[in-house]
């Protein structure tokens, strides 16, 4: 049977995030996020105002490359915002289940005024079957069998193609001159999940964001390869989080710690499977602490 959770929450866009729990507020107003949303912009339907589907199209002005296929998952194209100086860093931000890069596309333009030679890739998961949505295919970087054993039942084959897919994109970067250290690897919840496998690379990055997300794989070592023994991590996680427990962060916390990385965790009370305007401020000055332009 379809998990109507897992489906709606994933599915949170960027700008969406930012409006559903007002600074001030006490907890985070009710949003219902659906796929195939308004919120889904490569070619969405949503409702018209007869009750008949629409569909909507933009179009963002980036640079395109070739799909890429890794093993027998085929990677659309993800969206490039090139730098609008020189380009000195990169960052590299992974969507939750169910959405594409253009869910998180408008947080480039807000941080480029502040960090104009940073260029940002958001990928796009390919489209797979998802166990725990009753085998409906949708966007995901690998399947999940239960939100209740996350740490239990993990496709490892999943999670390991789509690190490969990462370790690609970081290598295509470097390929451009932009030394693997210069580029901060960041997701939401599944999202969040593959850029903390990042952490196991033997390309060393400038820092790792892990947003609603957990560590995967936590038995298999090492977690953290000597290349990134001392890359930066931030986890940032709503207590109120009734997708991906926050227990699964604190846990995660925890392994990564006593792996020897080092981690800041931010709580945000009140918060569920969402980001807040504090969240936003705080991996905002993360992001900027690590690749900024000296």
């Amino acid at each position: 049977m379809l998990n109507p959770l897992a489906c709606t929450v994933c599915h949170l866009s960027f700008a969406c995030l930012l409006t559903i729990r007002p600074s001030g507020a006490s907890k985070p107003l009710a949003a219902h996020h659906r796929l195939g949303s308004a919120n889904k912009v490569f070619s969405s339907t949503s409702r018209g105002k007869s009750g008949g589907n629409r569909r909507l199209t933009v179009v963002h002005n980036h640079t395109r490359v070739k799909a890429m296929q890794t093993q027998s998952w085929q990677y659309p194209t993800p969206l490039y915002f090139e730098s609008k100086t020189k380009h000195t860093a990169t960052v590299i931000l992974h969507h939750g289940l169910g959405d594409t890069a253009n869910g998180w596309s408008s947080f480039a333009p807000m941080l480029q005024m502040k960090l104009p030679h940073v260029k940002f890739v958001f990928p796009t998961a390919p489209t797979r079957p998802i166990t725990l949505n009753g085998g409906m295919r949708m966007t995901g970087w690998f399947d999940i069998l239960s939100l209740d054993k996350l740490k239990m039942q993990e496709d490892k084959a999943g999670l390991e193609d789509a690190l490969r897919n990462l370790e690609s994109l970081v290598q295509a970067e470097v390929a451009h001159g932009i030394p693997s250290k210069r580029i901060l690897i960041a997701g939401f919840s599944q999202g969040g999940a593959v850029s903390l496998l990042m952490l196991r690379s033997h390309m060393q990055v400038a820092a790792v964001l892990g947003m609603s997300t957990w560590l995967p794989l936590a038995d298999e070592q090492p977690l953290i390869s000597a290349e990134n023994q001392n890359t930066p991590v931030l986890m940032c996680h709503g207590n109120a989080d009734q997708v991906v427990s926050y227990a699964y962060g604190q846990e995660s916390l925890q392994r990564l710690k006593a792996a020897g990385a080092p981690i800041d965790f931010k709580t945000y009370r009140g918060l569920g499977h969402s980001l807040d305007p504090k969240e936003v401020e705080d991996i905002t000055s993360f992001i900027m602490k690590h690749v900024s332009s000296t």
